[in-house]
């Protein structure tokens, strides 16, 4: 996200999930693999926005979560395809090898709801 990193996505209330799984053999690989994903999507222009977590201590396993924010399934839909003829045959390529590096991939979807959530005032 060029312009910062906000998890609250104004108008953007539909999140898809990637979780990749990986293995501790692999986890610098994939690692240096998303950073150049990174530097991919930022030479390029991407519009289509991403945050990256890792996992953290007390979970069973190691993986990565891409999470992208849209404002429906069809938006997602049109915002995807449209990065994949954006990255082209060079994005295919190091999307590959980045998913030679995956043990397990898996997707969810689901709506967030603002309306629900809380901020807490100091």
């Amino acid at each position: 996200m060029p312009e910062g990193i906000s998890t609250t996505t104004e108008g953007q209330n539909y999140r898809k999930w990637h979780f990749l799984h990986v293995t501790p053999s692999n986890i610098q690989n994939l690692k240096g693999k998303l950073k150049e994903l990174k530097a991919l999507y930022t030479a390029k222009g991407s519009k289509e926005y991403y945050r990256i977590y890792h996992n953290g201590f007390g979970n069973m396993g190691d993986y990565y979560l891409a999470v992208i924010s849209a404002v429906d399934a069809e938006d997602y839909a049109k915002k995807s395809k449209e990065n994949e003829a954006l990255l082209g045959e060079e994005g295919k390529k190091l999307f590959d090898e980045v998913f030679s590096y995956v043990q397990k991939y898996e997707t969810e979807s689901g709506q967030m709801h603002p309306d629900l959530a809380y901020t807490p005032s100091n």
